[in-house]
């Protein structure tokens, strides 16, 4: 995907919309404010979601396999905290919205926050109905 924001330069940002078709059954996964159709998940591999959903998440994960050096080991994180420059973090955040069956945007209740790494933090805000995740931290950070 292009362009890729850069902590001194400008901020982009992508949109993805994942929703249940309502006819056939099957997850619909598009990107862009002009929803450009990306792929879809038939909906015999989620027999569990064929009344659609009661559960969403996003978030993100950096994994590398076997044993490496930690400068080796891949970055998650724009450098700093999201607290500290949120101006400058927002591009690595997750604007979180839940749509009912007609598409409509629905209040969400609250969020709940995960982390295996203490070295990186979540802010969540509750703005525009959508939940933002705002998500950072130092890097390299030994994992």
């Amino acid at each position: 995907m292009s362009p890729l924001s850069n902590i001194t330069g400008p901020i982009y940002a992508s949109s993805f919309f994942v929703y249940q078709d309502e006819k056939n059954g099957n997850y619909y996964l598009q990107e862009g404010k002009d929803n450009v159709e990306l792929g879809f998940w038939p909906k015999d591999i989620f027999v569990g979601l064929a009344n659609g959903a009661t559960y969403a998440g996003c978030g993100g994960e950096v994994k590398t396999e076997g044993t490496v050096k930690p400068i080796d080991a891949p970055v998650m994180g724009a450098g700093t905290y999201p607290d500290v420059l949120p101006e400058k973090t927002n591009f690595a955040y997750c604007k979180f919205q839940v749509v009912d069956e007609a598409h409509n945007i629905v209040t969400t209740p609250d969020l709940e926050e995960f982390t295996n790494n203490k070295e990186y933090n979540a802010v969540v805000t509750n703005q525009e109905n959508a939940k933002f995740i705002y998500f950072g931290g130092p890097f390299p950070v030994n994992v």
